[in-house]
């Protein structure tokens, strides 16, 4: 695999089940991950992008939100002001044209602030949803990741110790060759001066 920096751990959250046993601990394998540098800044930029548009979500909906309330209190003054003026409508049925036109416009703006909102709401749904399954998603891989990384390591760990068994065994050989090769050259050693005391001999007694 290639490069990709130190790694650092993360903890994930463990769903409960209905039978969830507080008392139980879990091993660290279980509620912890170990995930490249790199890989942990992307998904923290990815989230933190999102969680962004999230607030820029949340502050447009609340304007739209201000933007309704004043159009319900500016219809409801329109509606005293068509209720108030019934008695002189002769006399100002131009007025009363002109604001009944303008409460059409604003209740149809008000349908469309509504449905507008109710848009930003499936989209903060929307992102929220999609934010969860990618963080899922890159757990789930980077626990498999995590998995077969272990795997490595164990399979290197026995192969490390398949190896010091073995050059224990060499070393015990090499002990036991040193050993027979000191005994030999003892051995060696005694039978040349045999060889040198019977030459002398001989040559003392003229053989």
């Amino acid at each position: 695999m290639p490069g990709h920096g130190r790694r650092v751990y993360i903890e994930t959250v463990r769903p409960r089940s209905p039978h969830h046993t507080p008392y139980r601990r879990h091993s660290l394998s279980e509620t912890s991950s170990f995930v490249f540098r790199d890989e942990f800044d992307d998904m923290q930029e990815r989230e933190n992008a999102l969680l962004r548009q999230n607030h820029i979500l949340q502050a447009q909906i609340q304007v739209k939100d201000r933007e309704l309330t004043a159009l319900d209190r500016e219809n409801q003054e329109l509606r005293r002001s068509l209720e108030s003026s019934s008695d002189i409508e002769s006399r100002q049925g131009q007025k009363m044209r002109d604001l009944r036109k303008k409460n059409v416009r604003l209740e149809n703006e008000n349908g469309r602030l509504e449905s507008e909102n109710d848009g930003l709401k499936i989209r903060i749904r929307e992102l929220i949803r999609k934010l969860k399954d990618a963080t899922d998603e890159r757990v789930r891989i980077l626990k498999e990741e995590v998995g077969s990384l272990n795997n490595q390591v164990a399979e290197w760990r026995r192969r490390y110790e398949d190896v010091d068994r073995r050059l224990k065994r060499l070393r015990e050989n090499l002990d036991d060759h040193i050993e027979t090769n000191r005994s030999l050259a003892a051995e060696n050693e005694a039978l040349r001066r045999n060889l040198e005391l019977e030459e002398r001999l001989r040559r003392r007694h003229g053989y």
